[in-house]
């Protein structure tokens, strides 16, 4: 496990039920949802803007995808908002119109 992730368990006020939830949602209790708001020190860095290059026949176009995963309870349609780590689930709402 990640040393993140241990201070995380250890210096935590959430149940053990809680904490299951987050990870694993299943049948672990979820109900505590917090905004967490986490200081970096340092700054933030200047912005670095290089010059763009113009394309050339030789520019290839790359499509990156990031942050795919796959949910077997997903039910299209159902609730894309709720009050649960995974909505989009029958459980946590009723198909309809949906705000995401």
């Amino acid at each position: 496990m990640q040393p993140e992730v241990l201070y995380v368990f250890s210096n935590t006020n959430y149940s053990h039920d809680t904490m299951c939830g987050w990870m694993f949602g299943l049948d672990c209790v979820h109900t505590e949802l917090d905004s967490w708001t986490v200081e970096i020190p340092g700054g933030k860095p200047e912005p670095n803007h290089p010059e763009p290059v113009q394309p050339t026949p030789s520019v290839k176009k790359i499509l990156h995808l990031s942050d795919l995963h796959v949910d077997l309870l997903y039910d299209e349609g159902s609730a894309a908002v709720c009050d649960h780590p995974y909505c989009c689930r029958n459980a946590f709402g009723a198909k309809g119109h949906n705000i995401t």
